[in-house]
């Protein structure tokens, strides 16, 4: 998941250029939808990031204090 989080951080920060060298409306929407999805794909690997599978015979969530 760390490559999607690269992604992520890319996108966003190629979102912020734009929208400092944007020239009209165009330019801001572009940035805007850059931002956007940047701030979507680092949300998405970090969620994807935290799921695992639990192999056979192993405990899902180890219970503490008997």
């Amino acid at each position: 998941m760390v490559p999607l989080l690269v992604v992520g951080i890319l996108v966003l920060v190629i979102g912020f250029y734009l929208r400092q060298t944007s020239k009209g409306i165009e330019g801001d929407s572009r940035a805007r939808i850059s931002k956007i999805a940047g701030i979507v794909l680092i949300i998405a690997s970090v969620i994807i990031g935290s799921l695992t599978t639990i192999p056979a015979g192993h405990r899902g969530v180890v219970i503490r204090f008997s």
